[in-house]
């Protein structure tokens, strides 16, 4: 009766079976789906169900689904709306989001604007050659449209018209730039791209403080084929001064997962994916994730032995949807995890993550190859008094794009991991140490910053560094808290950190720890090393605040060519009293000459250093060494005093 469908015996008698909706046919995304809802007799001693699917589709009883060959989906592949099922993809791949990409001509205006847009309603309007960063003046390619300023109201459309599915969702977006600085009286300019006669509009009001803005719209059309033109308008620009730019105007399918788990409230708990590949089609759609899990299905799931790639715009591989709940007594293990997309809505929003699961508690993460996030790694945190999530032997390898671009941002037991971001093409921060109880031990990391971050476009935004360089730059390991995340009984210990400063800044570790608390924050028995091999700043310690009853540093060996220690107020905050006992001092490679151990920018303090060790000739360096201010590293700071005891 159901040709496409193998039969599996339930190897448990029962007497009730629910309902099985499996996709028979290939899926098409948006209403295109066809399915056969098959209800086993109950008078059978032997009941069967569907359990080796062929095709995409729903998957809403308990039970073992072992795929049966390639599938692919123009949009969401499977959704599971049961508890306690699995589902093996035996070797094969799970193609989702797989629709032909909606075409805009010249929407990237890579090409001359005639016969393309029309730009008779914006005279001030025209393709502007520019750079990606540095300063930022284009998204893609290596033209954008500007639109000079002042003018009054003014838009240009797209001269043909783009094509839309029925009953799909869609987001029509632009990346637009009002940089600061770029014109004047900016806060009032209205940039908006929409689809004429649909109703469908995207706007951003003001500065685009971090550099181009994906700004958009998610929307789902009607029942029938319709087509559009698509506008782009300046809109309160008549008393300002400068340039705005527009870029990448596109229109991508939304929200079509390879794996959507739990939609509607369903609870889809003690989920089982394994043994194959997801990969995202040549859709690449927003917010797409491969496997994405919704508020009532967060526990006991395990993802194992995948291979999963994404590229969309906020296209996670993993992602758990809701800030409150995350995974809960689960398991993400023995992956492959490819995210190569390079645009986000948020990096507020950790949007770039390749793992996302927050509020996750008792949940493992390990012996997962994650490379090519557009920002982030594992993403998690945890309250106290949950059950630690335990985070270890993970490779992390990413080509960060977006600040706090972490390799692991974590509460819990995070060890044994390797991030390899030091060199190359990769980028990354490495480990945040967050949350109360924390323990960071026994991880390889290797970090470096690239000029590549959009958001710090000049030296200006950016502390001097080059355009492109995130604020900061690179950090090893960071600890840092504010009012409402403290972080409190860290323990950091048995880690080897190295972080390379070339054109951006980097810090083997970094502190910044304000809140009143008691519990004390422990980093010993480290190797932290910062090497410089251009003219940016690099430290083996970076401290941004905090005394000594929040942070115990004993018994570490921080190494550097350029600087052992740089203090640095950023909030006009005073450190101190600072105390740092039975720690090793020691120089590495080229060192500079002369070799000025200690850097202070703008912060007062006591630092006491006690017990320390040294490596060949560097008592000498350490002992008749002052701190050195900012823009005069050779100078002694008047308002750092020192107590050095051998």
């Amino acid at each position: 009766m159901y040709p496409l469908i193998a039969w599996l015996k339930v190897l448990q008698r029962t007497t009730m079976l629910g309902a099985v909706s499996v996709c028979l046919l290939s899926c098409g995304g948006g209403g295109g789906v066809s399915t056969a809802n098959v209800t086993p007799e109950n008078n059978s001693e032997d009941q069967t169900v569907p359990a080796l699917p062929s095709a995409c589709g729903t998957i809403s009883a308990p039970g073992t689904y072992t795929l049966q060959n390639d599938v692919t989906s123009n949009g969401t592949c499977f959704t599971v709306t049961a508890a306690g099922v699995t589902l093996d993809l035996n070797g094969f791949t799970v193609t989702y989001d797989n629709a032909a990409p909606v075409t805009i001509p010249n929407g990237s205006f890579e090409a001359a604007l005639s016969g393309t847009w029309d730009t008779s309603a914006a005279p001030g309007a025209a393709r502007a050659a520019g750079s990606y960063v540095a300063p930022v003046s284009v998204y893609d390619g290596g033209y954008a449209i500007r639109f000079s300023l002042p003018a009054s109201d003014q838009y240009v459309q797209t001269v043909g018209s783009v094509t839309l599915e029925a009953n799909t969702a869609y987001s029509l977006s632009a990346m637009f730039y009002n940089g600061q600085g770029l014109a004047t009286n900016q806060d009032g300019i209205v940039m908006k791209v929409e689809l004429i006669g649909a109703g469908v509009s995207a706007t951003h009001t003001g500065v685009t403080w971090r550099g181009f803005q994906y700004t958009n719209s998610v929307f789902t059309t009607g029942a029938t084929q319709a087509s559009y033109q698509i506008r782009v308008s300046v809109i309160g620009a008549s008393g300002s001064t400068g340039y705005v730019y527009a870029d990448d105007i596109k229109v991508l399918r939304a929200n079509s997962y390879g794996v959507h788990v739990g939609p509607g409230y369903t609870n889809a708990n003690s989920l089982t994916v394994k043994n194959g590949r997801i990969a995202q089609g040549q859709g690449g759609g927003y917010d797409s994730a491969a496997l994405r899990f919704e508020e009532n299905s967060g526990t006991g799931q395990n993802i194992n032995t995948l291979d999963v790639t994404t590229h969309g715009v906020n296209s996670r591989p993993i992602e758990f949807t809701n800030g409150t709940y995350g995974f809960i007594n689960s398991v993400i293990s023995r992956n492959t995890l490819n995210h190569n997309g390079i645009t986000i809505k948020s990096r507020d929003h950790m949007d770039g993550a390749v793992i996302y699961a927050i509020a996750s508690h008792g949940t493992t993460i390990d012996n997962n190859i994650i490379t090519n996030g557009p920002q982030g790694g594992i993403i998690v945190s945890q309250t106290s008094g949950q059950t630690a999530n335990k985070i270890y032997r993970n490779t992390i390898s990413l080509k960060s794009r977006y600040s706090n671009g972490f390799a692991i941002g974590s509460g819990g037991e995070v060890y044994e991991n390797t991030v390899n971001c030091g060199s190359g093409s990769y980028t990354c921060r490495g480990i945040f140490a967050g949350g109360i109880g924390g323990k960071i031990y026994s991880n390889s990391i290797s970090v470096q910053a690239l000029p590549n971050n959009q958001e710090y476009g000049t030296s200006a935004s950016n502390g001097g560094q080059p355009g492109g360089c995130m604020l900061g730059g690179a950090y090893g390991i960071q600890s840092e808290d504010a009012a409402g995340s403290n972080v409190t009984g860290l323990d950091v210990y048995s880690n080897i950190v190295t972080a390379n400063s070339d054109q951006c800044e980097a810090y083997a570790l970094r502190t910044n720890l304000l809140q009143p608390l008691s519990s004390t924050n422990s980093f010993h028995n480290n190797i932290f090393t910062a090497t410089a091999s251009g003219i940016q700043r690099a430290a083996a310690f970076k401290n941004s605040g905090g005394a000594s009853s929040r942070l115990n540093i004993n018994d570490n060996t921080f190494s550097s060519n350029r600087r052992w220690i740089f203090i640095l107020s950023e909030e006009g905050e005073t450190t101190g009293p600072f105390t740092l006992s039975g720690n090793t001092w020691q120089t590495v490679g080229n060192v500079d000459a002369p070799f000025y151990p200690f850097e202070t920018s703008g912060i007062g303090g006591t630092f006491s250093f006690v017990g320390n060790l040294y490596g060949a000739e560097d008592a000498a360096r350490f002992g008749s060494a002052c701190f050195g201010t900012t823009g005069s590293l050779g100078a002694c700071s008047p308002n750092v005093t020192s107590t050095i005891s051998p």
